[in-house]
């Protein structure tokens, strides 16, 4: 290989490596994320119309249609229709029930005693602008059938396809006072697609656009199962001591014999809250576990800055273990392979 091909090669492979490198800084978790109220969640509702506030047609019985589809599939709650409510209602009260005024369909609602909730909302705002085209003119070298070459200017188009959609979502109790909110949130959904052939047209745009608002209150309202995203070394690490000046003394090795701890620390966001993970201890290449600790997590646990720490004794683990060696920790999450793996070095 020559030396000018090394060089122009050396960059590439250094820019290749850091893309492995940084792929490698996270490890997804699976894990059932629970809605913020789910101590007093219903455990039947209605979707009810979201107003439409916006000049587009039916966006807001889009966005109703396919979140009460998405919930009905996704089985949090019991999810009334209209087919299972015209056995308790006549069409007048049945329209009411289902009437984009909140206080209506509450009131109509309460007639049958089926529904404790309805989840309601509008549709606020839909950015969904014609194609934009945009000219840029370039200037591009050309050669003749007997190899001259010459310029022009050249036209390039460029199109733009994009679509905003924006909708405020409640979950509404129903009593005999009149609705009471549960949870309430915004969302938005966002999706632009350019280029000389856009790989999503117009319509694609809009649709993916509201598919992420209906995503989004899915999150909002259901328990879902989902990936998160952690940084090991931040998520479950040990270390010698606390932290000092908001820094962790880290340690991979630690000495039997010299009276030292191992504080092994967990340290997860609060989406994790409700959901238990299993931390296991063994000696590497072995089948043995030493110590096993389940660990129902919190969202308490999310805001304290040291997290859920576990101490350790090296010294007992070694004796436990076969002697001083390599150990490995590992964490679980509902599943049988561990999510993250830490080794640790056990030293006479």
């Amino acid at each position: 290989m020559t030396s000018a091909l090394r060089t122009r090669i050396a960059p590439v492979s250094l820019i290749l490596i850091a893309i492995a490198a940084l792929s490698g800084c996270t490890k997804n978790i699976p894990i059932t994320q629970y809605p913020v109220f789910w101590d007093r969640a219903p455990k039947t509702i209605a979707v009810t119309p979201f107003r439409n506030a916006t000049p587009i047609r039916q966006i807001g019985m889009r966005v109703t249609s396919d979140l009460a589809t998405k919930l009905s599939a996704n089985g949090t709650y019991k999810v009334y229709d209209r087919t299972l409510l015209k056995a308790y209602l006549n069409e007048h009260d049945l329209q009411m029930a289902f009437s984009s005024d909140q206080d209506v369909a509450a009131a109509a609602m309460v007639k049958i005693g089926k529904v404790q909730a309805i989840l309601t909302g509008a549709v606020t705002t839909c950015n969904w602008p014609p194609t934009r085209t945009k000219v840029k003119v370039v200037t591009r070298k050309f050669f003749t059938p007997n190899g001259v070459a010459y310029t022009r200017p050249v036209k390039n188009y460029i199109h733009t396809n994009e679509a905003e959609l924006k909708a405020n979502a409640a979950l509404l109790r129903i009593t005999p006072n009149g609705p009471v909110v549960i949870h309430s949130s915004p969302v938005r959904g966002y999706m632009k697609s350019s280029g000389p052939t856009p790989k999503y047209s117009r319509e694609a745009c809009l649709t993916i656009a509201r598919a992420q608002v209906v995503q989004q209150l899915l999150e909002q309202f259901a328990v879902i199962r989902k990936l998160i995203k952690v940084s090991p070394s931040k998520a479950f690490f040990t270390a010698t001591d606390q932290p000092y000046a908001g820094k962790w003394p880290k340690s991979k090795k630690f000495s039997a014999a010299a009276a030292q701890k191992i504080i092994l620390v967990l340290m997860l966001p609060p989406q994790c809250d409700r959901n238990t993970f299993r931390i296991t201890i063994a000696r590497k290449e072995a089948r043995t576990e030493l110590a096993t600790f389940d660990v129902a997590w919190t969202k308490a646990m999310s805001a304290i800055p040291n997290g859920k720490q576990f101490v350790l004794d090296p010294a007992d683990l070694a004796n436990r273990g076969g002697g001083p060696g390599d150990y490995i920790i590992r964490l679980f999450s509902g599943q049988p392979k561990p999510v993250i793996e830490h080794k640790i070095k056990i030293t006479p």
